[in-house]
């Protein structure tokens, strides 16, 4: 019999899939760690957040809830609903979760509290380590203490653990850094701000995986990386820009290296990780395990709409009409308009039932 695996999820704020050359095949140089785990692991190329803030990105991967127009986030939610760090403990897992910024900073306390997440770690709670330009008094945090905290909270730790890390050093404004992270001029809102930050999160995260190596537990762990949603700016008038964010998942001994055009989103991950970890016991979700699970497509909440994403193409609903249509194949507009309309209407109708009629887990 296998040994039990871990998981340890890592949301890097606004890692756009753009940005990342091995996905991407651009060449903007600040992500070479990623590309290599990209280039090792399984990853999804048609992978959307379902929403465009964090606590949208956080709410759909741990508890498998889309934001929906009109609707209280996981923070206000009162309703009986299932979620990772509860099924997790129910499964006697150790259930951690690290932000790297202040510990109520974009409620990440309450949204770690509200998903069922034993341990909560902040800005407050790790030493600096490095010593940076823009250290003092940043409430965003950085991610390489913040990955070297999590490794310090799991020494020794002999039980099975889910960690959920909420990476935000590339959060606006961008800081500055020193050498080697300042290939591009530096701004505080400018697209050089970012990738100098995106380069520095790229090296922290390959510190923490090398140090995780070192670890006997290494080959029984299964890195999930990911965003919270896309960096809205610099994306142009490109639809997908405003959503697609990568998806890798990373274990070598586990996961068989891959690229899959798969059409899936951020609420897949929760029932998927509940399959890679063999959770038992009761839970409600909207998506699929996309390891076993042809998925076809993704809705997105963009303000007051709903956008869907599929292999046929891309559709704009106001949840009353079409507002912005462009199919893959112009022989089949009319047809595919129609289908793809129906499963948005379908997907938000359902959802928002099964919330407001706290039908969402049977108890």
């Amino acid at each position: 019999m296998s040994p039990k695996k871990n998981v340890v999820m890592i949301m890097i704020e606004s890692l756009s899939f753009k940005y990342i050359d091995y996905l991407s095949g651009q060449n903007y140089g600040v992500t070479p760690n990623i590309d290599r785990f990209a280039s090792n692991g399984l990853v999804f190329e048609n992978f959307f957040a379902n929403g465009q803030r964090s606590v949208d990105g956080a709410q759909s991967i741990l508890t498998g809830i889309p934001p929906l127009p009109g609707m209280p986030d996981i923070t206000a939610l009162s309703v009986n609903y299932s979620s990772l760090g509860q099924l997790a403990s129910d499964n006697h897992y150790r259930t951690i979760f690290l932000t790297t910024t202040l510990r109520e900073s974009f409620s990440m306390d309450l949204i770690a509290g509200a998903a069922g997440f034993d341990d909560y770690h902040g800005l407050e709670d790790y030493p600096l380590l490095l010593n940076y330009i823009d250290a003092a008094d940043r409430p965003l945090g950085w991610d390489y203490e913040a990955f070297m905290y999590l490794l310090k909270q799991l020494e020794g730790e002999k039980s099975n653990y889910v960690a959920f890390v909420n990476a935000s050093s590339d959060h606006t404004p961008f800081a500055r850094m020193q050498e080697p992270f300042n290939k591009y001029e530096h701004g505080t809102d400018t697209e050089g701000g970012y990738l100098n930050m995106l380069h520095y999160t790229d090296w922290a995260l390959g510190e923490f995986i090398n140090e995780y190596k070192k670890r006997k537990d290494f080959e029984e762990t299964i890195f999930i990386i990911t965003a919270d949603h896309a960096l809205p700016h610099f994306q142009g008038a490109e639809p997908y820009g405003k959503f697609r964010i990568p998806l890798i998942i990373y274990s070598p001994k586990n996961i068989s290296p891959g690229r899959s055009k798969m059409f899936a989103s951020q609420i897949d991950l929760f029932p998927t990780i509940i399959k890679l970890l063999d959770l038992e016991g009761k839970y409600s979700a909207i998506g699929k395990n996309i390891l076993d699970t042809e998925k076809s497509f993704a809705v997105v909440k963009d303000g007051a709409l709903l956008g869907i994403f599929s292999k046929e193409g891309f559709l704009v609903h106001n949840l009353k009409s079409v507002l912005e249509f462009q199919p893959v194949d112009a022989l089949s507009d009319e047809f595919t308009k129609t289908k793809l309309a129906s499963k948005a209407v379908a997907f938000d109708h359902l959802t928002y039932l099964l919330l407001t009629q706290n039908r969402w887990l049977s108890p």
